[in-house]
This record gives structure tokens, sequence and C-alpha cells, in this order.
């Protein structure tokens, strides 16, 4: 049902995309986060309406399941389902120091959200795994980029999942 024409794409259907085609293909140091992942962050609740309130502590042990650990990590996906109508695709490289967001319907005001979420939620794991670091120093180091003009654009207001899974696949490979 959830995958007839003009029908959005919900979590359970992108997240077993990610999980049973996409992890399979990852290298042994990248992992996608659960589309929860954000909202949860975020605060934002079942149907992503709640006005977005940044609570660490809804995530805090999220890291601890990524084998490696995170600061091992080359890349980190991160699914974005805004306000549950709509999927962006956020991705944290580690060996560039470099979050960017992909946006299906282009560079909007409301993409900074994510990625200055990204960038405080990395400056809490960072100072947890090091508490004698510079973490100010060391969040200065990072980009943030929003390349929603670089990557395919939908037409329509129902195939952002869909373009979201194509970002993913074009990053993974």
């Amino acid at each position: 049902k959830r995958l007839g024409p003009s029908r959005w794409l919900n979590d359970e259907l992108i997240n077993g995309f990610n999980i049973h085609y996409l992890g399979p293909k990852l290298d042994e140091r990248s992992h996608i986060f659960s589309s929860h992942f954000m909202s949860k962050l975020l605060s934002t609740g079942d149907h992503g309406t709640n006005p977005p309130n940044y609570k660490y502590a809804n995530v805090e042990t999220w890291s601890n399941r990524i084998a490696g650990g995170l600061f091992n990590q080359h890349n980190i996906f991160v699914p974005i389902n805004h306000q549950n109508v709509h999927w962006l695709t956020l991705r944290i490289n580690f060996l560039d120091k470099r979050i960017s967001l992909w946006d299906s319907q282009g560079v909007k005001h409301t993409n900074v959200l994510y990625t200055h979420t990204a960038l405080r939620y990395l400056g809490d794991e960072h100072e947890n795994a090091f508490p004698e670091g510079d973490t100010t120093k060391w969040l200065q180091s990072w980009r943030i980029e929003d390349l929603s003009d670089t990557c395919p654009q939908q037409e329509n207001d129902f195939d952002c999942g869909i373009f979201h899974l194509l970002n993913l696949c074009l990053l993974v490979n």
C-alpha cells in the first residue's frame, strides 16, 4: 500500500531499506542511524510536529550501538523525517570534518536546524568521549554545508522518500 503511486514512504520502509539493502553495502567504518534519531534528538514527538527542543539525553546511548565507536567512523548517515511529511539526507563525514545535507526540494532556511543540531550532537558526544579535550576548538574545525541544490530534485510533493533513498545510495556507493 505504501509503495503505490503518489504515496509517501514511512519510517518502516526507510529503515528497512537502510538495514537490508544499504547496510550490507556500507564499509566497516560507516553507519546509518535510524530515521527516528533526529526526531528523538529534537524531541519533535511521534508525529514530528512538536516544536524542536534539543535533548541529547534522548539519544545519548545511540552511539554505543555503533561498531568501533562513533569517533572511529568515516561516515554517519542520518535519514531525517521533517515534520513527518518530508525526507532529507544528512551525512557526518569524520574524515573531512564536514556535515552535509541534501534536500530534494532545494535549499530551505529550515535545513540549518538539522545541520546545526548534528554539530551540537557531535559536541556533546566529544565532551563525553574526551572530557579533557577542547570541544569548542574541535567543533570550530567542522564545516557545515547545504548541498540541496546539487542533488536530484523532485517535481512533486510525494517522492521525497525515494529521492532520500537515491541520495543515500549515491553517497554509500
